[in-house]
């Protein structure tokens, strides 16, 4: 049995990154606290050996993604702001998203180490 090193890439959602598309299993979405608030982070493993794929989560692309697509290949296309919505002064536009899911796939929810996942582990 050969062992691959996993190389974690952490995808940031800007404006150089416009057009990129992350691919791959959803393998888990966390809540995490950052300073201003409680978010969340998906985590892919991506379609290069051993790449493990990281971006946080949006307003609009926590819409997209639940718990019930874990386990299931997804793309995830960052189309840029949504510069046709007014903002408030301070505030930024709201990221715009393209989002396959296979539902062909199994629907689980569980994780490899058989712990249930609710709706209520994902705050919104």
């Amino acid at each position: 049995m050969g062992l691959i090193e996993r190389k974690i890439v952490e995808i940031d959602w800007s404006q150089e990154n416009e057009g990129l598309t992350v691919q791959g299993r959803l393998l888990k979405i966390e809540s995490v606290r950052y300073r201003d608030g409680i978010g969340l982070v998906y985590t892919v493993r991506g379609t290069k050996l051993g790449e493990v794929i990281r971006f946080k989560g949006s307003s609009r692309l926590n819409v997209f993604l639940s718990p019930a697509d874990i386990g299931k290949d997804i793309a995830v296309r960052y189309d840029g702001e949504d510069k046709s919505k007014s903002v408030q002064a301070g505030w930024s536009y709201p990221k715009a998203f393209t989002v396959m899911v296979d539902d062909a796939a199994p629907e689980t929810n569980t994780n490899q180490h058989n712990v249930a996942v609710t709706e209520d582990d994902v705050p919104f």
